[in-house]
């Protein structure tokens, strides 16, 4: 069953996943460019969690504004900030976006060129997203000795694989780990809920019933400012 989400609440939660969106971008865009892990967002940012900084400046919080920016114009988070990260990466510029970079006509301008391989996308996601899983969950439990479901939890939660929350969630579902998948649930339902006619098309049956029924009631009242 959904949680009674004030439009308040809902709108919190697309903030969070701004940042962890941002976050796997960023690590991602300096792992390729060092070879190195990288950790950032793990520890406040006070750049933009807001807070005082090194410098002893105030900053107000980033992350609703650059959820604000993505419900008034109707563009998915997760492609607004992979679409600029490529596009910095394709352009070899040596450090990655901000959210406030991200917030301008340029960056909607670069989101609209990169639409024609959302699908695509979507597609090579699934795929790898699916060989990763079952290629984690085999691995834990012919070499470690794990149980199945004791496997299934560890691989879903494993934070080396590069699973989006709405992966995770489905995962989850789909092996009957319940409890795992409301963790990512607020998350998963954002994510599906901006493309949901793509995932529909594209992931089809992978999609919990549940998440759809969600995605119908939940959040009517986002863009508005009320719930139904």
């Amino acid at each position: 069953m959904s949680p009674d989400l004030t439009s308040e609440d809902a709108r919190e939660q697309l903030a969070q996943h701004c940042r962890l969106l941002y976050v796997a971008n960023y690590r991602r865009f300096k792992e390729q460019r060092t070879g190195t892990p990288c950790d950032y967002g793990s520890r406040p940012l006070p750049q933009w969690d807001g807070g005082s900084g090194a410098d002893g400046r105030r900053h107000s919080r980033v992350w609703p504004k650059l959820a604000q920016f993505c419900l008034e114009r109707g563009v998915n988070p997760m492609e607004l900030i992979r679409s600029n990260f490529r596009a910095w990466e394709n352009a070899g510029y040596p450090t990655p976006p901000t959210p406030v970079q991200l917030m301008t006509e340029q960056a909607l301008a670069r989101h609209q060129e990169d639409a024609p391989f959302v699908r695509e996308q979507l597609e090579i996601d699934l795929w790898r997203q699916q060989s990763a899983f079952t290629s984690g969950v085999t691995l834990r439990i012919h070499f470690s000795g794990y149980s199945r479901q004791s496997a299934e939890r560890i691989t879903i939660v494993d934070r080396s694989r590069s699973f989006t929350p709405l992966f995770r969630y489905c995962a989850a579902m789909a092996v009957g780990i319940y409890d795992l998948a409301e963790r990512y649930r607020a998350n998963a339902l954002y994510e599906y809920w901006f493309d949901r006619q793509a995932y529909d098309e594209i992931w089809g049956a992978v999609i919990p019933p549940a998440l759809k029924q969600a995605a119908d009631q939940l959040f009517a009242g986002v863009g508005t400012g009320r719930q139904q």
